[in-house]
């Protein structure tokens, strides 16, 4: 067949079917630095250029990213948050920006602009709130009639709603809000307080077997166990105190028999406690609690953080103003801090470019010292498996690859320098993972070194509050809540060319670019002439001539062979482990995971103790084949080194791996006991404190 409108040479000229035309319009590289074809980041870039400034460019906003053309008229700056930074117009032309403050309106107290709507109580009625996001509407009400509230920033208390000294406060969020009840003095006895809570549609409470209040979905599945609640005297309350200053403690929870009231009971021995400082912080009831499975923000960002011995379980930090990371010891006990941030994903638009830079800036304002390079500094490691900051537990933390990992050195605070400052993670590498398809579950932050005695930040969390105003870059230079800047080349964009092909058969489907070209340049071949050697024609003769000959494989000219392209893979290989290798401290019960590059089969974990012996263990992959988790059939030996190997596991080639071995020591059982105190000036070696 033939597809052109060109002359085809006489020798063609042979009946073939109806010539048809079909100038095949495929797609060719561009050039690095051409124009997009994308009219408004086109524009956007050569603004950009011409001014030597970062361009804007509005339209292609969302509620928690902002896009700019940077002055070299090439790459672009994606700036992502956390929460959302703005929520879009009611006519949906545009968007406002996020303003938590709280003002009265039309007989209400409501925020500025959220993403949904809030509305509190102005006084005189029972119905503390209603909160809607996504068609969802959640509302709360009280034993009693409410005052008129005092407004402050994003914060509304109702003084003495559960009676004298014992206040109501709400706190505004971009996406929802949290409700704490205030002590302003000690009880003379035990108290509850008891808190209404209509659930939004699709979701209710449930007793589960042991009789805890739970929040299930449709379908009777649990979707948040409600567990107690943080109590915070007043030191542990105030995020400018030194790290661990003050009491904190539990309020239990209880669902009563009208399934949908939730009774707080404060520990009455924290209340009674001499030692605890008034007023006494009760955090109750939160739209974290079901927002991820009702609004649209179970795909935003969130950040939380936990610790190995008074915090292990991150349910107690929703709400906080603070990230914590590294590692402390104060007052004899020792305590490894692990923050955890995810921003939003990043926008399908962006898949194929290049990172040229990533950024993660933390505000930090207060670590155990200051200085440009402080101890083993915070290392941010890319996580490779899912978790929640609603449930996040210490001994259930996800896996994390130490591919792309970065260590910032630097530490700021308040009590040596006097002046907080931001913090730079460079995450190129991280970044670039997601762009090229690898999920993004967030960032890891932890000491450098967690066997160091003492190396810890404290950084502002999303719930701080403090600059979000675009461009968020501007933010770094004063309090500011995680922000993520991310700077990069767009892949060149197809060019459209038009290919006249020739073909002798019928074309069904497109043909990619390469075929068209070499079927543009498609010429029928003439019949080649055979070439043999005299010997074997002088045979063929033979035989006509009635002599019998049988032509062997020896005859046959040789046949080259193209060696051609591998095309069974590559070597998998183990791409990260856990407990690292030469960790320390590692807990008693910790299991072990192993990740690899690509799915593997048949992969034997084998772990010895310092004299050689097996440890016996069951060994179980992800659903993804790439993480493979052993956990010993016994607890880990205390203060002991074990020697781990990975061996036999393969591909779906049956390439094997090369086998790995790493090494790492567990926490000594008994806590170490020392003669000084944080501040104290001196040092010594680190020692494993059991979980309190």
């Amino acid at each position: 067949m033939l597809i052109s409108l060109a002359a085809v040479p006489s020798w063609a000229q042979e009946p073939t079917p109806p010539p048809t035309q079909s100038p095949a319009q495929t797609e060719t590289p561009q050039p690095s630095g051409a124009r997009s074809g994308d009219k408004v980041l086109d524009a956007a870039k050569s603004k950009a250029a011409k001014s030597g400034k970062r361009v804007e460019i509005p339209e292609r906003n969302t509620e928690t990213t902002t896009l700019y053309a940077n002055p070299d008229g090439k790459t672009l700056r994606l700036e992502l948050s956390t929460q959302p930074v703005r929520v879009r117009s009611a006519d949906g032309k545009g968007f406002t920006p996020i303003d938590t403050t709280l003002v009265e309106e039309s007989g209400a107290i409501k925020p500025k602009a959220i993403a949904g709507s809030l509305a509190l109580s102005a006084g005189q009625d029972r119905t503390l709130l209603e909160s809607q996001e996504a068609n969802a509407t959640a509302r709360i009400t009280t034993p009693s009639v409410l005052a008129k509230p005092t407004l402050k920033g994003n914060t509304a208390t109702y003084a003495d709603a559960y009676g004298k000294g014992r206040d109501l406060l709400v706190t505004a969020r971009p996406t929802g809000f949290q409700q704490r009840i205030i002590i302003r003095e000690r009880p003379t006895g035990p108290l509850s307080f008891r808190v209404p809570v209509d659930l939004p549609a699709g979701v209710s409470f449930k007793k589960n077997a042991a009789g805890r209040p739970t929040i299930v979905g449709k379908d009777g599945k649990t979707l948040t166990e409600v567990r107690p609640t943080l109590m915070q005297d007043a030191k542990a309350a105030d995020a400018n105190a030194p790290l661990d200053a003050g009491k904190r403690g539990k309020a239990a929870v209880a669902l009563a028999d009208d399934d949908k009231t939730l009774v707080f009971t404060p520990d009455a021995a924290f209340l009674a406690d001499p030692a605890t400082t008034y007023p006494v912080t009760v955090t109750a009831a939160a739209s974290d609690w079901w927002e991820s499975h009702t609004g649209k923000w179970a795909d935003g960002g969130m950040d939380t953080w936990i610790n190995d011995v008074d915090a292990q379980d991150s349910w107690y930090q929703l709400g906080q103003t603070q990230i914590v990371a590294g590692k402390s010891y104060a007052s004899n006990v020792a305590k490894r801090w692990r923050g955890y941030l995810q921003f939003p994903d990043i926008p399908d638009t962006f898949a194929g470019s290049r990172v040229e830079n990533a950024d993660l800036h933390l505000w930090n304002y207060q670590s155990n010292d200051c200085g440009q390079y402080e101890g083993s500094g915070i290392t941010a490691r890319r996580i490779t498996s899912d978790w929640d900051e609603v449930d996040l537990q210490w001994y259930a933390q996800p896996s994390v690859t130490s591919l792309g990992a970065e260590t910032e050195y630097g530490a700021y605070s308040e009590d040596c320098t006097g002046v907080a400052g931001n913090l730079i993670h460079s995450l190129d590498e991280i970044v670039q993972a997601w762009i090229d398809g690898s999920t993004n579950y967030g960032i890891q932050l932890t000491s450098g070194d967690e066997s160091e005695v003492r190396n810890w930040r404290r950084y502002t969390s999303e719930d701080a509050g403090g600059c979000t105003t675009a461009p968020l870059e501007d933010c770094k230079f004063e309090l500011h809540p995680p922000i993520l800047t991310v700077d990069v080349e767009l892949p060149a964009p197809p060019l459209l060319d038009d290919v006249f092909m020739f073909t002798d058969t019928q074309v069904t489907t497109m043909p990619e670019y390469e075929e068209a070209l070499a079927m543009s340049g498609y010429v029928p071949e003439e019949p080649k002439p055979l070439v043999i050697t005299e010997q074997l024609a002088n045979k063929i003769a033979s035989q006509r001539d009635g002599e019998v000959h049988t032509a062997g494989t020896d005859d046959l000219p040789p046949v080259e062979v193209d060696p051609g392209d591998d095309t069974e893979g590559t070597t998998p290989r183990v791409t990260g482990v856990e407990p690292a290798d030469g960790a320390k401290d590692v807990p008693l019960d910790a299991p072990v995971k192993v990740t690899f590059s690509e799915a593997v089969a048949d992969a034997i974990v084998t772990i010895k103790d310092a004299g050689g012996t097996e440890v016996a263990g069951t060994s179980v992959y992800d659903d993804t084949r790439m993480v493979l988790t052993f956990t010993p059939a016994q607890a880990w030996k205390p203060g002991t080194t074990y020697s781990a190997e990975v061996s036999d596991a393969i591909n779906s080639w049956e390439i094997p791996i090369n086998p790995y071995a790493w090494s790492f020591t567990t926490l000594i059982q008994s806590a170490g006991h020392w003669t000084f105190d944080e501040g104290d000036g001196r040092t010594a070696a680190d020692s494993a404190i059991s979980p309190l």
